[in-house]
């Protein structure tokens, strides 16, 4: 097993949306719940303001995360109803494979900070976590 690959998405949540943003949080978790069952941890956190969120989901590896960037890209264009893509950050932690990278550049091509962090020590248990 490869090692997994961890995505940190922290945004802003627009004046007012916060409850929007829970509501397509949602449907983002029954989506993954539902048609992802490869992926390790998935899980939204907001600040008590509900002013700024994150997202954070461990794959198992990069075809993982391929995969849900691709189902999931109906719902992140409807978040923009929500989030601020303007004050956006992204962290990438693992060894992403070319495509990852690829989805990468082009984020980053719009403007958003992504830092792309590799393995120096892991200790990996999720290796005996079935998938």
């Amino acid at each position: 097993m490869s090692e997994p690959l961890i995505f940190i998405n922290t945004y802003a949540i627009k004046e007012g949306m916060a409850e929007r943003y829970r509501e397509l949080t949602e449907e983002v978790i029954n989506m993954v719940r539902s048609e992802q069952p490869q992926i390790l941890y998935f899980a939204f956190f907001i600040n008590e303001e509900g002013t700024e969120a994150t997202t954070f989901q461990v794959h198992p590896d990069p075809e993982s995360m391929l995969r849900h960037m691709k189902l999931a890209e109906k719902h992140i264009q409807q978040s923009a109803e929500a989030i601020n893509f303007n004050k956006m950050e992204i962290s990438l932690y693992g060894n992403p494979n070319e495509a990852v990278l690829e989805a990468m550049r082009q984020l980053s091509g719009t403007g958003v900070p992504i830092t792309i962090m590799a393995p120096v020590l892991t200790v990996n248990r999720l290796q005996n976590v079935p998938t």
